[in-house]
């Protein structure tokens, strides 16, 4: 019992490391953009990411960790594929990630939550759109990559679009 203990401080300098080594998101400047938020709606922490290629989710960015109920808003490209990815600690220390994408139109604001539901222990990413009138409705999103664990290296093909 005392060995679990004594990993935790590594496995918590292991993941300081990555938080402190990688590479934030810039909102692209010089091109037409729409307004992405996301809200924490959980009760942990939660880190959510894009991706500058889309298609094969390489070129991972890191947008914020979130804490609980706080939001954040980033300038994205409009008219071109997005991807993105949510990623918090569920119960029995398991990670959910989902990722997805989307091409954002103009006039639209874009926002996008994780849930979870502990009675059959499944995560769910919402992903809605409104309009200059304050229309929402539902963004149809292609489902890239759902993994049952956190992956740390990205640079392999698993996020290829199925024809």
């Amino acid at each position: 019992m005392k060995s679990i203990y004594a990993l935790v401080p590594v496995l918590l300098f292991q993941l300081s490391g990555c938080a402190i080594m990688a590479v934030p998101y810039e909102a692209p400047v010089g091109v037409s953009t729409v307004d992405f938020t996301v809200e924490n709606r959980l009760r942990q922490g939660m880190f959510v990411h894009a991706y500058g290629d889309a298609k094969e989710c390489q070129g991972r960015r890191l947008i914020s960790f979130l804490e609980p109920a706080h939001t954040k808003t980033v300038g994205i490209q409009s008219e071109k594929e997005f991807a993105f990815s949510l990623t918090v600690l569920v119960p029995d220390s398991k990670f959910c990630t989902r990722t997805v994408s989307f091409v954002p139109e103009n006039g639209y604001k874009y926002f996008s939550a994780m849930e979870y539901r502990q009675e059959n222990n499944l995560c769910s990413l919402v992903l809605t759109k409104t309009n200059r009138e304050g229309v929402t409705q539902h963004v149809e999103a292609f489902h890239v990559r759902e993994p049952g664990g956190l992956v740390v290296d990205e640079s392999g093909s698993f996020c290829k679009k199925k024809d």
